[in-house]
């Protein structure tokens, strides 16, 4: 199945654990200074959910050769502003703190996405980049390969032609045909 490649795994691999140790540093933090309440596996969850938002957003965006910047910039800030809204109409420190976590937390994933989505690009560019010079190297072989051959296949006719020998039997090794090519071993003589 195309879809279980390594590269998928890993890239599902790194958006999880980055953003369970976003979710596990908005979990702790609160905890230390003291902040405890009935609700932190949900406010957990809700973490978690906006750090996998912004992760993938940030790495869709870096990653993609369109300008989806100029399409996800916009939503990403309408998103944060009706969040702050709600941070500020809510009422009770607990629920400004989570609000608080969560703009944190999702502004920390879309640029460690970003991040992540941009070294992405650059391996898939350079690994696209070295094909294409492994193709012109191909190229540039095939064409000096073609010019020998036809450089020995003039000087063979001038010698027929001039030194009246034959040189029906005489085989280089360019004229050679094996069938074993492009193997990995050589050939074996009997």
């Amino acid at each position: 199945m195309e879809l279980l490649s390594v590269s998928f795994l890993n890239y599902v691999t790194t958006a999880l654990v980055a953003c369970l140790l976003l979710t596990s540093l908005a979990y702790v933090g609160p905890a230390l200074i003291g902040f405890r309440t009935k609700f932190m596996w949900y406010f957990s969850l809700a973490v978690f959910a906006f750090s996998m938002l912004g992760f993938v957003s940030g790495s869709i965006m870096s990653d993609s050769r369109e300008p989806t910047v100029a399409a996800v910039l916009p939503a990403v800030l309408t998103l944060m502003s009706g969040v702050a809204a709600f941070h500020i109409g809510s009422k009770g420190v607990e629920n400004q703190v989570a609000v608080c976590a969560l703009i944190f937390v999702f502004s920390f994933a879309l640029y460690v996405g970003s991040f992540y989505g941009s070294e992405v690009r650059a391996q898939n560019d350079a690994s696209v980049a070295r094909d294409i010079e492994i193709e012109k190297n191909r190229y540039t072989v095939d064409v000096q390969r073609l010019a020998d051959h036809v450089a020995l296949l003039k000087l063979k006719r001038d010698f027929e032609s001039q030194e009246k020998i034959d040189l029906s039997r005489f085989e280089s090794s360019l004229e050679r045909k094996t069938e074993n090519k492009n193997s990995d071993t050589p050939e074996r003589t009997k």
